[in-house]
């Protein structure tokens, strides 16, 4: 009998984060400054910004993770970048208010930061 699965979005570790949002911000500046400096509607930044918005959407999007049967799989942007991990095999650590740590997986240390509090995904990790 499978059990219901537990999901969640997530980010990176917070230096992945970091650089992921600061080149969001200077894509979606770098528009604004074609934008500027033409004379009239630029399409060009109107593509670059409209592209920008897509990544980062993505990106929000389609980081997911799943717990299920012992099992943790985290899934990024593309589907055979999942990575599926036996909880009963690593240590789980909360490094923050909204981070997480797993260490001892064959992937190595993996940090882990979600919108919801780490107490509360920790406790659905164990």
């Amino acid at each position: 009998m499978k059990h219901l699965a537990y999901k969640f979005a997530y980010q990176g570790a917070k230096t992945e984060i970091l650089i992921f949002w600061g080149l969001i911000i200077s894509a979606l500046s770098l528009a604004v400054v074609i934008q500027c400096e033409t004379v009239g509607f630029s399409w060009i930044a109107l593509i670059v910004a409209l592209a920008t918005l897509f990544l980062a959407f993505w990106q929000l999007f389609s980081l997911q993770g799943q717990v299920q049967d012992g099992v943790l799989r985290l899934q990024r942007l593309l589907p055979s970048n999942t990575l599926t991990i036996t909880l009963q095999d690593v240590q789980i650590a909360v490094t923050g208010k909204h981070s997480v740590r797993i260490t001892g997986s064959s992937y190595g240390d993996i940090d882990i930061t979600s919108w919801i509090k780490a107490e509360n995904l920790t406790a659905h990790l164990r």
